[in-house]
């Protein structure tokens, strides 16, 4: 399928905020299943739907959601560790990046374009992926939906890594894969650039219009420097 719309124009830029999974990391696989998995290991059969309806939720929002729906008798910092042992090996050494990104990301550091991480996995995992793939360093810091208490249903986390960068929505990008996602920063007046993942493929055609351009990865001529 053809990628969407036009080239990026990158004349004014001087920021960059990347999700994590699904974007820079191909790890969406592994969380296609986790509330399923994790109930699973609780002894209670996951309900149909379970792992759609997790989709957007935060670790700590998932974990509440555990406690209060499934009755899981553990504080919610329990629940989150349990869930993170899951995958904390995946994250440590098999998880990789998607093709292109260490030098998409060498590309943008060597113009001088500041670079963060803004996702809703918790931190470990994160950091363990990017430093066994070699591009930890890239980042200015990685900030998590946990830690700044609110997720990406709305925009808060998208103006606060911005802040933190110190540029402006005109001179920020956005790289975002999942739907919820793209359409917040999307409907904030944010510069979105969509990333194309397995996940979402049938919801593509419906993001294409929401961004400012939209790649199948970063070795795509849209996003040349």
């Amino acid at each position: 399928m053809a990628e969407g719309r036009r080239s990026i124009d990158w004349s004014g830029v001087w920021g960059a905020i990347f999700d994590a999974d699904g974007t820079l990391l191909d790890s969406m696989p592994l969380w296609n299943t986790l509330a399923s998995d994790y109930l699973r290991s609780q002894g209670i059969t996951p309900p149909p739907h379970l792992d759609e309806d997790f989709a957007a939720f935060t670790m700590a929002e998932a974990a509440n959601c555990y406690i209060k729906r499934f009755g899981i008798q553990k504080s919610r910092d329990q629940i989150v560790a349990e869930v993170n042992a899951l995958i904390a090996k995946l994250y440590a050494g098999e998880v990789k990046a998607k093709p292109g990104v260490p030098d998409f990301l060498k590309a943008l550091a060597s113009r001088g374009i500041a670079m963060i991480v803004a996702t809703a996995t918790d931190r470990p995992l994160i950091e363990s992926a990017l430093a066994h793939n070699g591009i930890q360093g890239y980042f200015k810091t990685v900030m998590t939906c946990s830690e700044m208490g609110f997720g990406k249903t709305g925009p808060e986390i998208y103006k606060a890594a911005m802040n933190n960068l110190g540029t402006h929505p005109a001179g920020t990008l956005i790289f975002e894969d999942a739907p919820f996602a793209i359409r917040t920063a999307s409907n904030a007046g944010f510069r979105v650039i969509g990333v194309a993942d397995p996940a979402w493929e049938k919801q593509r055609e419906t993001l294409v219009p929401l961004t400012e351009a939209f790649i199948d990865d970063f070795r795509s001529e849209r996003i040349f420097l």
